[in-house]
């Protein structure tokens, strides 16, 4: 059985809460701890959507980035490692990978 919380009246809040009364929870109790597990409920679902966002947007950043900054990177250490100096030489960076280098 499931009961829709935020639809219920101010009547039948009360009458669920008297029936609580009888397994010890206070007048108010039952009902409080609906409305906070439905709160809590919601946090986590906004939580993981906002979760799965970023690891969407991760994933689309690292692909940029391996696309267009890693060969850069790769001829950069490359030159730095032979000793040379590319600003220097006026030698420009042209990927076979990247179209608008």
């Amino acid at each position: 059985m499931s009961i829709a919380v935020d639809k219920l009246t101010t009547e039948q809040m009360h009458e669920v809460n008297k029936c609580a009364l009888h397994y010890g929870l206070g007048r108010q109790d039952f009902m409080s701890l609906l409305t906070r597990d439905l709160d809590e409920q919601e946090s986590l679902r906004i939580a993981k959507e906002e979760e799965q966002e970023r690891a969407m947007y991760s994933v689309i950043f690292d692909s940029y980035v391996s696309y267009y900054y890693y060969p850069l990177a790769n001829w950069l250490l490359d030159k730095l490692y032979r000793g040379e100096r590319p600003e220097k030489s006026g030698e420009r960076f042209e990927s076979k990978s990247c179209k608008r280098c």
